[in-house]
């Protein structure tokens, strides 16, 4: 079967396997050692509440934070996949100030900007020194949450052992996509998806939000021999998590969408270079078409910190972390754990 009608069919496919997955993925996040911890709870966060899940196989394990990406995509559904990372590190998850069931709970927020997810973040971060006794706080910022997270790493570094950034935004990260993506699908005979792409034009800055969002979905469909971020990753993951109902899902679209536009302005072009008190590790897909590793190698030579490493991943693209898991988990140890344990 050809690729395309395999994701025609992909919604209706996973529908028919949504009880059977939910109830499965269910006893995964149940089954957590006695040593380990399980918590999903409200946090008050910037004046409301927002919700956070707190997975891991041992309590002494140090704490990995992750700030997701969409914006407002929430990373939440894919706890059911990362018992190797649960293994090595406590995995805390946030649904952001309007993602999740944080925007389900409170619905379009008026106060929704960059700034005030970095100072949101930053209290998370406060809590979980305060609240569960750990001081020694990985950061994790993946796609447009690395411009989050890098913030939050640099506003607050003596909250924060180490920065690791997933699929992070590099320096013409969206020129450098339309480029190589139009490149890739003019290599595949994508006609009619080159000439789309050739009436936006090059410049992301004549691009509206809806726009980038268009060049993002002909990256993702330009992307081959890697798994799709929207029907191998993304989608089953929303259907089969047991912590959103098909309502919370409907909310959730429609919250990504007032998300983009509301942010795209600050998340268009970031600079994200410059000084970083704490070690930085970035994480790549080889193959990212959406955020290419090109633009991060051209980032490197402006980062200043005490460590900096970019880690490459092969046969994978944008969601490198969820692409392959154990592999995630395997460079967190090597790279990561490894430097504490020294």
């Amino acid at each position: 079967m050809s690729r395309a009608p395999w994701r025609a069919l992909a919604p209706f496919v996973t529908m028919l396997r949504r009880p059977w997955q939910r109830r499965r993925n269910a006893r995964t996040l149940a089954a957590v050692p006695e040593a380990g911890v399980n918590r999903q709870q409200w946090v008050r966060l910037g004046g409301i509440e927002q919700w956070i899940t707190v997975r891991g196989h041992d309590r002494r394990n140090p704490m990995l934070l992750v700030v997701h990406g969409g914006p407002a995509s929430p990373y939440i559904p894919f706890n059911p996949l990362l018992s190797s990372w649960e293994q090595v590190v406590t995995v805390v998850q946030w649904d952001q100030r309007g993602a999740g069931r944080t925007f389900v709970r409170n619905g379009p927020d008026p106060a929704l900007t960059v700034d005030r997810l970095v100072d949101d973040g930053i209290q998370l971060a406060r809590w979980i020194t305060r609240e569960l006794g750990h001081h020694r706080i990985i950061l994790m910022g993946s796609s447009v949450g690395s411009v989050i997270a890098s913030r939050m790493v640099r506003a607050e570094p003596q909250l924060f052992a180490q920065y690791v950034a997933a699929n992070q935004v590099g320096v013409g990260s969206r020129a450098d996509s339309w480029r190589q993506t139009r490149a890739a699908l003019d290599r595949g005979g994508k006609r009619g998806s080159v000439a789309a792409l050739d009436a936006l034009g090059p410049d992301p800055r004549a691009w509206t939000a809806a726009q980038a969002e268009e060049v993002s979905k002909h990256a993702i469909s330009a992307s081959v021999g890697v798994p799709d971020m929207v029907y191998d990753l993304m989608l089953p993951a929303l259907m089969y998590t047991p912590d959103y109902s098909m309502a919370d899902i409907r909310a959730i679209d429609k919250s990504m969408g007032l998300a983009r536009d509301v942010l795209y302005p600050d998340l268009r072009d970031p600079d994200l270079s410059g000084r970083y008190e704490v070690p930085l590790l970035l994480v790549h897909g080889e193959r990212d078409l959406v955020n290419p590793v090109s633009a991060v190698a051209n980032l490197l030579p402006l980062l200043d910190a005490p460590r900096v490493e970019l880690v490459t991943v092969e046969h994978a693209g944008h969601l490198v972390e969820f692409a392959d898991p154990e592999r995630f988990a395997q460079i967190l140890r090597e790279h990561v754990l490894s430097q504490w344990e020294a």
